[in-house]
């Protein structure tokens, strides 16, 4: 994405032979994104006086979105205008919205209290409540049973699933058991189609991950980094030892 000086104002005036020109509503400016005249509602960041369309705004933070960045600073490179949810609502569309916040209340949560449904055609987020049992409001809770078998249920498809081992409950065996035979008891099908593919696990959550483009630096949902080519985690010193 193309970034461009600080603005540059053009007021627009209707001449009147009885007093001084009056500016209209919103200005002539230039975006600093698309670099287009605009009459749009012009929006500034939190705490800096860069400008931008409201439709350029709204496409630079599902982009970032989409990266799994939910602190979204100002689009001009050193810049620490700070776009927020609060800030920007007046210019979002409710669904953007709904994702900003939810990325947001999801980043918040200690990834030692946080899963996600086993099921495929789930994968709600989890937090464990400590024993309290499930709480109403936006985000799910489960309630632990502190049994030997480690059962609880998805409040969302409220099919059964293993806390512990974090899989869809294994009712013919302990978790100890389960443990033991995971590697044998993977599914062969999926492991050559991953193998086929090149997908890669991510090494926090041990879920598959597909890049279909860009550089090798994947961040997964579940806020680890990793490098797509040899599977290590990622730092800033990460030099990867198969290219």
């Amino acid at each position: 994405m193309i970034i461009g000086s600080r603005t540059r104002w053009w007021p627009r005036t209707e001449p009147n032979s009885c007093s001084s020109p009056k500016p209209a509503k919103w200005p002539f400016f230039v975006c600093n994104i698309c670099f287009e005249t605009s009459t749009h509602d012009p929006f500034n960041p939190k705490g800096c006086d860069h400008v931008y369309c409201t439709p350029c705004t709204a496409k630079y933070i599902d982009t970032k979105l989409s990266d799994n960045k939910n602190r979204i600073l100002c689009p001009s490179p050193g810049c620490n205008g700070l776009l927020d949810p609060d800030h920007c609502r007046r210019i979002l569309p409710q669904s953007l919205l709904d994702r900003w916040e939810a990325s947001l209340a999801e980043s918040a949560i200690d990834d030692a209290h946080k899963l996600y449904c086993p099921y495929p055609d789930c994968s709600a987020l989890l937090i464990n409540d400590g024993g309290g049992g499930c709480r109403p409001g936006r985000w799910l809770f489960f309630r632990r049973l502190w049994r030997k078998d480690w059962k609880a249920n998805c409040p969302w498809c409220r099919r059964a699933f293993c806390v512990r081992c974090r899989v869809p409950w294994h009712s013919r065996m302990d978790c100890g058991k389960y443990q033991r035979s995971k590697a044998k008891r993977e599914d062969k099908m999926v492991v050559e189609l991953a193998k086929a593919n090149r997908w890669k696990r991510c090494p926090g959550c041990r879920m598959y991950v597909s890049k279909q483009s860009g550089c090798s630096h994947i961040i997964c949902r579940c806020r680890a980094e990793f490098c797509y080519i040899c599977g290590a985690r990622y730092s800033i010193e990460h030099r990867c030892r198969l290219q």
